[in-house]
């Protein structure tokens, strides 16, 4: 569903950069040649294969081959990450051999946290079952795996990432963190769902708590992504002096 704001997060990216394409200087780069012939060769195997992802994919790239054609590689540099960005927006259904080992994982860690809170679980599967008098079974359905919000905060880091970083190394580190941060939040999900069934029952845990709890789950999400965005920026040094003169300086006499 998110997949058609991903054109218009690129167009912002251009618009956020449109000085450094104005100023690029520009000449033919025949390097950009074989792009151009390697995106028409993809979208000719994607019509003859029927896969129109592949000819989703030949268009990103074509899109990024012209300009460095016809412009060079110095306007087609920033290019690359609004181009790229598209690839995010192409259905790719392999991945959804990761949503069995995804319950699996989210379903043993919640079962694990919630019986160290002293709420006692018995794990099933991917089924979460009332170890003690509260009377309530979930099932980990592959909905909730944790996949879709792996999908959803890639398309989201990914471009924070790119906005909040200064270098390339930070930009990429920030941007693998959607993985965990997807599943921490996942986990949260599934924990909360459980207390609330423990708590006020079932029926209220799976129905208006379970419908809507998605969105304070992202915003857990979003906080999690910003803090590991300061994190990254924090300037360690100052800050270990800053905690080393307010806790472990000398006493004044």
């Amino acid at each position: 569903a998110y997949g058609m704001f991903l054109p218009l997060a690129s167009l912002a990216v251009l618009w956020l950069r449109r000085r450094q394409l104005a100023a690029a200087p520009r000449r033919v780069d025949w390097r950009g040649a074989p792009v151009v012939a390697l995106a028409l060769a993809l979208h000719w195997i994607g019509v003859l294969a029927q896969q129109p992802r592949i000819s989703a994919a030949a268009l990103i790239l074509l899109l990024w081959g012209l300009p460095f054609l016809l412009y060079g590689f110095a306007l087609a540099r920033w290019l690359l990450f609004p181009c790229a960005y598209l690839f995010l927006a192409i259905p790719l259904n392999f991945i959804d051999s990761m949503t069995a080992p995804l319950r699996s994982f989210a379903t043993a860690v919640s079962a694990g946290l919630l019986n160290g809170f002293g709420l006692q679980v018995q794990r099933v599967g991917s089924g979460l079952f009332s170890a003690a008098g509260n009377p309530f079974a979930f099932n980990v359905a592959p909905e909730c795996s944790g996949l879709r919000s792996l999908l959803a905060m890639t398309a989201l880091m990914a471009f924070y990432a790119w906005y909040s970083q200064p270098s390339l190394l930070k930009k990429w580190a920030l941007f693998l963190f959607c993985i965990p941060v997807a599943i921490v939040a996942n986990i949260c999900r599934i924990i909360l769902v459980v207390i609330v069934a423990a708590f006020f029952g079932q029926e209220t845990a799976i129905g208006l708590w379970h419908d809507y709890s998605g969105y304070p789950i992202f915003l857990i999400s979003i906080v999690l992504m910003l803090s590991l965005d300061r994190l990254l920026n924090l300037d360690y040094p100052a800050a270990w002096n800053k905690l080393k003169n307010r806790f472990l300086a000398p006493a004044s006499s």
